[in-house]
């Protein structure tokens, strides 16, 4: 049976499934221990009619001559799915009934697991939690039987009313909607997520149209461009005269709209160039820290143990803390002069939503709640919306967007930072990923200083 990956899953504080655990379970940064004798857990769907596979990394708490494997059973509200006996590290596969999963958003998971054992009970320190199997990682794949079934899962998605599983009045073979996306990062990231939508899969050909590569970047066929329905462009101020051009070949009915890449900058108001950012050939291409931090290069220079160099960042950055509602005005201004300029309007929503939701993983690299406020005006109207069930398509961006990760890359925020513009979603000890790491903000800050070396 072939498979298409759906979605991916990573437990603990830190991943991208923060709301998953209910109760029975101890969470820690990168996974998430199943306690005592049962546990409840809650993994989103994509709302469709498809059968789904899951697999789960797990870890059991094994130990020679007192428990040997861990059991492991997992039900649902309708009864028993499957048991295992885990005596290492693996990965388990657990086919999904299709009635526990069509038209849902979510399915709910009984584990329970009867070996629980205390840590301290073979000393292990002091931890007498009850512990039985950790989750670290899962995913979600869609089954079909073969190719054919990717038209038929399309097709379940049409019927009246445009809810998945009906017959379709439209033709299996209807031609292909062209959408050109042209710009850099935002629109490469815009670009990734429509092609990514299942339930636009095989109605909507999206092209990607680099141009900060310049003449270095490939235009898509020029039949493609010629029968463009869409044409979404990131504005700039340094548009390539090349790829303006491309509007002189879109058809006169061509859907254009433009979207710009908005910029925060009052969440790190110490950013400046930093002279020792240069391209390293093989493990940072774009610079070791990309964002300089005037304080951090400041005091760069100096021979001091950590704890005094962390004291004396904070020391110094508290005492240099600009007027951070001065910079947040200065962000407002510039995105209301993007909405002006724009089709997509990004100023109220930002202003009204910043603090609640974490909107900005660094200054110019939005998170998916951004992106799905972005999309979401740029498919509104537009004749992506008569190819599909429109609610069906935001309930697919939802799903697709939850635990967005973009390039991997957090810039830590300051502590005061936060706690003075009110961040709710914010809190202390916060870790951040940068790459294959995990940092608090007083770690990056000493690495950032020291110009540390990190893992890519």
């Amino acid at each position: 049976m072939l498979e298409r990956l759906e979605a991916t899953f990573v437990f603990g504080s830190l991943g991208n499934l923060p709301d998953a655990t209910g109760e029975g379970w101890s969470v820690e940064d990168h996974y998430a221990w199943a306690i005592g004798a049962e546990s409840r857990l809650r993994l989103p769907l994509p709302g469709d009619g498809a059968r789904y596979l899951l697999r789960l990394t797990v870890q059991p708490l094994v130990h020679a001559g007192l428990r040997d494997a861990q059991r492991l059973s997992i039900d649902t509200a309708a009864g028993p799915l499957a048991g295992f006996s885990i005596d290492r590290r693996t990965t388990i596969e657990l086919p999904l009934p299709l009635e526990q999963t069509r038209d849902k958003d979510c399915v709910e998971l009984i584990l329970r697991h009867p070996d629980a054992l205390r840590p301290s009970d073979f000393g292990k320190a002091e931890d007498r939690r009850l512990l039985s199997v950790c989750l670290m990682s899962g995913t979600l794949s869609r089954q079909r039987d073969d190719e054919r079934d990717d038209e038929r899962d399309d097709q379940s998605d049409r019927e009246s009313g445009g809810k998945p599983g009906g017959a379709s009045g439209r033709a299996a073979a209807a031609p292909l909607c062209h959408l050109i996306i042209a710009g850099g990062l935002v629109a490469r990231q815009i670009s990734g997520v429509m092609a990514a939508l299942p339930i636009l899969r095989h109605r909507l050909a999206c092209h990607y149209v680099n141009t900060e590569e310049g003449r270095g970047a490939a235009p898509p066929p020029r039949e493609a461009l010629q029968s463009a329905a869409l044409y979404w462009e990131q504005s700039s101020g340094d548009d390539v005269a090349e790829w303006t051009g491309l509007r002189g070949v879109l058809s006169a009915d061509c859907d254009m709209r433009r979207f710009a890449a908005p910029r925060m900058s009052a969440l790190w108001p110490f950013l400046s160039n930093d002279p020792r950012l240069v391209h390293e050939a093989g493990l940072y291409p774009e610079g070791r820290y990309p964002f300089g931090d005037r304080i951090g290069t400041s005091l760069a220079a100096l021979q001091l143990p950590d704890d005094i160099m962390q004291l004396s960042y904070q020391s110094m950055t508290e005492t240099e803390m600009p007027d951070l509602d001065a910079l947040l005005s200065a962000d407002r201004a510039a995105w209301r002069a993007l909405d002006a300029a724009n089709d997509v309007k990004v100023a109220d929503f930002i202003v009204e939503n910043f603090r609640r939701y974490r909107l900005f993983f660094a200054p110019p690299y939005p998170t998916g709640d951004l992106l799905r406020h972005m999309i979401g005006q740029l498919v509104s109207g537009s004749p992506i919306e008569a190819l599909c069930d429109p609610a069906a398509l935001r309930r697919e961006l939802d799903f697709l967007l939850t635990g967005y990760l973009g390039r991997r890359l957090e810039l830590p925020i300051h502590p005061h930072v936060a706690r003075r513009l009110g961040l709710a979603w914010w809190q202390p000890g916060m870790r951040y990923r940068w790459f294959s790491n995990q940092w608090t903000f007083e770690q990056y800050a000493l690495h950032i200083i020291r110009w540390t070396p990190w893992r890519p």
